[in-house]
């Protein structure tokens, strides 16, 4: 049979007797939690990277990466300023020279060992300082649906986008007035043509008449 002693301690009875149970506190889920942050990092670091360069993808000039590139210097640059485990190199987190992340476990378990009172200083929560409320108040910024550096480039892009519509539709208007306007010029221009064609005929009908007039000696 299972019972839960406390939120997150939950232990099976065997049988009959006693024991004594002591609970400590551990830090896997920091860390599984870490690395999460390191492949989600370097993923979005790769897809920022093509659209940078030659033949770059469509955010290439972007003021957005710019942003996004600043957001994450925000948060990997995170420090308490302090000794022990102040920021997430202390954690085993480390840039590679290419600018990935990566996350040794190793130095984790060591900086964390009988720290855990640090960790949890340094980690904070969302709402009351620390790690993760800088985290979260820079995504936040990234994010918010209203004023959200995210939701202003898709307002951005679409008004672009609108003003785009309107000059190809004025552009579109312009070139039927200008059809319109070659169609009656060319029209105006056969039918000048087709009258001067009878005027020639009526012309040299009256020239070839005198010339016979002439010739009978009528003229």
């Amino acid at each position: 049979r299972s019972i839960t002693l406390a939120p997150g301690v939950k232990v099976t009875l065997a049988g009959t007797g006693s024991a004594i149970l002591t609970v400590g506190q551990n830090a896997n889920a920091v860390a599984s939690a870490l690395q999460g942050f390191v492949t989600a990092y370097n993923a979005i670091q790769t897809e920022m990277n093509t659209n940078h360069g030659q033949g770059a993808g469509a955010l290439q000039g972007q003021s957005i990466l710019s942003s996004l590139a600043e957001v994450l210097r925000q948060i990997t640059g995170y420090s308490t300023g302090t000794n022990g485990i102040s920021s997430l190199t202390a954690l085993g987190v480390q840039f590679n020279q290419d600018g990935s992340l990566s996350f040794d476990s190793t130095a984790f378990s060591k900086a964390t060992q009988g720290q855990m009172t640090q960790l949890a200083n340094f980690l904070g929560s969302t709402t009351s300082g620390g790690f993760l409320q800088t985290a979260n108040d820079a995504l936040t910024g990234l994010t918010d649906p209203t004023g959200g550096v995210f939701a202003a480039s898709i307002d951005s892009v679409k008004a672009e986008i609108a003003q785009d519509n309107q000059s190809i539709s004025d552009d579109q208007s312009r070139i039927d007035t200008m059809t319109t306007n070659l169609n009656a010029q060319m029209a105006a221009a056969d039918a000048a043509v087709a009258s001067m064609e009878q005027q020639y005929s009526y012309l040299a009908e009256m020239y070839q008449q005198m010339q016979t007039n002439a010739q009978s000696g009528l003229g």
